[in-house]
C-alpha cells in the first residue's frame, strides 16, 4: 500500500502538481534556470544548465513535534 501511495505522489510531482500531506508537509518541484558556476579543480567559470529540484516544506505541526515533542497550540 505504501508503494502505491508513493507511486501516486511521484506521478503528481512529475505532472507539476504540488502534493500536500496534512500534518506532514508539502512537496513541490521547482524549476531553476541556467546559472554560472565554477569548476573547483581548475577555477574556470562554467555554465550550469537548467534543472528541476524537489522541495519539501514541513508543516507547523511536524516542526513543533520535531523541535518540542508536542503539538502547537
Amino acid at each position: 500500500m505504501v508503494e502505491e501511495v508513493l507511486a501516486i505522489v511521484r506521478e503528481c510531482l512529475r505532472q507539476g502538481e504540488k502534493v500536500k500531506i496534512s500534518g506532514f508537509g508539502s512537496l513541490v518541484v521547482t524549476h531553476k534556470g541556467a546559472r554560472r558556476g565554477r569548476n573547483p579543480q581548475t577555477g574556470d567559470t562554467i555554465t550550469l544548465g537548467p534543472r528541476s529540484v524537489l522541495s519539501f516544506k514541513p508543516s507547523e505541526i511536524l516542526k513543533a513535534r520535531v523541535l518540542h515533542g508536542a503539538k502547537p497550540d
